[in-house]
């Protein structure tokens, strides 16, 4: 049986898609940084699953897409961030506008919908945040992105999919990790809110919050991370629901 394209729901012609843009291993490989290599993880809470990777990263590739979409609107929306990301990814420093902010939240948002496909355990993206993105292309408004600094140009990429547990809704987070630029993306059900707490000092020494966008934003952080730093961070992050007002 055919399958269809995850976004658009037509069936067939689906073609391979790289989980790591592949703009983004060359322009690290030419800045210096390139072995092509990537560690995968996602750890799901309500199931206490997970499932790690680490492989080249020209060799993990999802095939949900349609052409028409990945040649389309998705190229579109690639096209869009990848001047900021390439800023980000080469540590040069940048302030977000609220057009900026929203095309870098929306490719983050973009990565993780297409992470839960690197494993066929996994699927914990809902439906509607695959419709919302090809209807609007944008980042929802319920959404949360932080970038962070990397401190040193690494030769591998890192990237991880995770939910959070338990509460009355699910909540997942895409952390991506290319050359200097950290993004974490949360998100659950477009039409709730939620709360992403930040262990301090450390969240505000290495975190800036980009969207929903609030306000001039400069980038970096006054402190970088590390592997260490990093994983203590999101081991120590909690989320809130916030209930609907009555």
């Amino acid at each position: 049986m055919a399958r269809s394209c995850v976004f658009c729901g037509v069936t067939g012609g689906l073609t391979d898609e790289h989980l790591v843009p592949q703009w983004v291993t060359r322009f690290i490989h030419d800045l210096g940084g390139g072995s092509g290599r990537m560690r995968v993880s996602q750890q799901f809470a309500d199931s206490r699953r997970e499932f790690r990777t680490h492989a080249r990263s020209s060799s993990l590739k999802v095939k949900v897409v349609c052409a028409h979409c990945n040649n389309g609107w998705l190229s579109t929306l690639e096209n869009d961030a990848q001047p900021h990301l390439e800023t980000m990814i080469a540590g040069r420093g940048m302030t977000f506008s609220p057009d900026v902010s929203m095309k870098v939240a929306t490719w983050a948002l973009k990565m993780g919908v297409l992470l839960d496909h690197n494993h066929p355990g996994s699927k914990v993206v809902p439906a509607h945040h695959y419709r919302w993105l090809r209807a609007r292309r944008r980042a929802w408004p319920t959404a949360k992105v932080y970038a962070g600094s990397f401190h040193k140009f690494g030769s591998e990429h890192i990237v991880g999919l995770q939910t959070f547990g338990p509460l009355p809704i699910r909540v997942y987070l895409a952390n991506l990790v290319f050359g200097h630029m950290v993004l974490l993306g949360f998100t659950g059900p477009i039409a709730e809110e939620f709360n992403v707490q930040l262990p301090q000092p450390m969240g505000a020494d290495t975190l800036v919050e980009i969207w929903p966008h609030s306000g001039v934003t400069t980038w970096p952080p006054p402190f970088a991370l590390n592997d260490e730093l990093l994983t203590e961070l999101i081991q120590e992050m909690s989320v809130q629901w916030v209930p609907p007002r009555p």
